[in-house]
């Protein structure tokens, strides 16, 4: 018997790259707490929050990009070896790979902004 296509694998993926789009080509401008990428570290002032956003949006559409071939990858060989039953796990693997994207850019804000605060520390004490 020849499973259809589920398109419930996709979901995921195709929703992380619109949101992806949106973030790259319309970024957030003022902090606010409704839209964007909202975090203590992000929030901290307007330079902080314009990168974060910038780079998280970037990342986050590599990822769900990537995400979508490989769930394709995983769709043929599921598909292949009869385990078309395991798409829900396939789903909840995608999710918790979108997590990844936030943790690379609070690293990437913690080292940008508060190796810059050291130095202006270190600066104001050397006065």
């Amino acid at each position: 018997m020849v499973a259809s296509f589920n398109f419930d694998m996709l979901i995921v993926p195709i929703i992380s790259i619109v949101i992806g789009v949106l973030f790259v080509k319309f970024p957030p401008k003022s902090m606010n707490y409704v839209i964007g990428y909202r975090t203590r570290r992000a929030m901290k002032n307007q330079e902080t929050w314009e990168f974060a956003n910038r780079y998280f949006g970037k990342l986050f559409l590599i990822t769900a990009v990537l995400l979508l071939f490989l769930s394709l990858l995983a769709y043929s060989l599921m598909r292949q070896f009869e385990l078309m039953d395991q798409v829900n796990n396939l789903i909840l693997v995608q999710i918790i790979v979108l997590f990844v994207p936030i943790f690379i850019t609070e690293k990437a804000l913690k080292q940008r902004f508060d190796y810059a605060q050291d130095l202006e520390s270190k600066e104001k004490q050397t006065k």
